[in-house]
């Protein structure tokens, strides 16, 4: 797959938390919500708001969804190759190693460059 290009997914309970745990050890795909163009080889990195706020794993899009998800209709895509990072990166600590004006707000989780987010990657550990 090429490495086109890099974003931030997010998860809020800990039933996703709990499946994406589960999705990685058991190397299958899961179908999250992604940025709007998503194309597959994309890296997703996962952001958890609840029960962490941190960012916990990440993975590659392997095809775009037909689903949607909530009123807003935000795209889904099948994401495989999931690696939980062998530690939480939080927020502050991201925000503390790195100058990433998108991690200043929440509006910037919505779309980072490749680069951007592959350097969270190595605060992950990977």
């Amino acid at each position: 797959m090429v490495d086109r290009s890099g974003f931030v997914s997010f998860g809020s309970t800990p039933d996703h938390l709990s499946g994406l745990i589960c999705h990685s050890a058991e190397q299958d795909t899961a179908v999250w919500t992604v940025a709007k163009g998503a194309q597959p080889g994309d890296l997703v990195v996962f952001y958890f708001t609840k029960p962490v706020a941190a960012f916990l794993a990440c993975g590659r899009v392997i095809r775009p969804s037909r689903e949607t998800y909530g009123e807003d209709r935000k795209p889904m895509a099948e994401v495989g190759k999931i690696r939980l990072f062998p530690e939480p990166v939080t927020l502050q600590r991201a925000r503390k190693r790195l100058a990433l004006r998108w991690l200043q707000t929440p509006q910037g989780f919505a779309q980072g460059r490749k680069d951007d987010v592959a350097i969270l990657l190595s605060l992950g550990g990977l």
